[in-house]
């Protein structure tokens, strides 16, 4: 199917060299200076009766996020997905929202808090 060639292309999802030569490319329904050639995205289409194909559907960015199961064990961990967010320029989401991290003294997994040597 020739016409799908530049699929990617026409959905604001891949970009030329010269695209990114002018230092931001037009992706999420804005323009932004991620400077890939590919970032993540998912279009849906349907054909008609008739043949006619039409697009349904389209997400970009964290709109993703359900349809990859990574994501979801990642967000479990303390470090997370160990982006940057919006919020700072060095601080990863984790470390904006703050530690939830609890010690470990008493339970199995960490030193005995008081040890009495029986």
């Amino acid at each position: 199917m020739a016409c799908l060639v530049h699929l990617e292309h026409d959905y604001h999802v891949s970009f030329t060299p010269e695209e990114l030569a002018k230092g931001e490319v037009y992706y999420n329904y804005r323009m932004t200076k991620d400077g890939f050639d590919e970032l993540p995205g998912l279009s849906v289409f349907v054909k008609g009766e008739d043949g006619q194909i039409f697009h349904t559907y389209s997400c970009y960015a964290r709109g993703l996020d359900m349809v990859n199961g990574a994501y979801h064990w990642l967000d479990l961990v303390p470090k997370g997905r160990n982006e940057r967010d919006h919020k700072g320029p060095n601080k990863t989401q984790s470390e904006t929202v703050g530690s939830q991290n609890l010690p470990l003294e008493g339970s199995c997994l960490g030193p005995p808090s008081n040890s009495t040597g029986s």
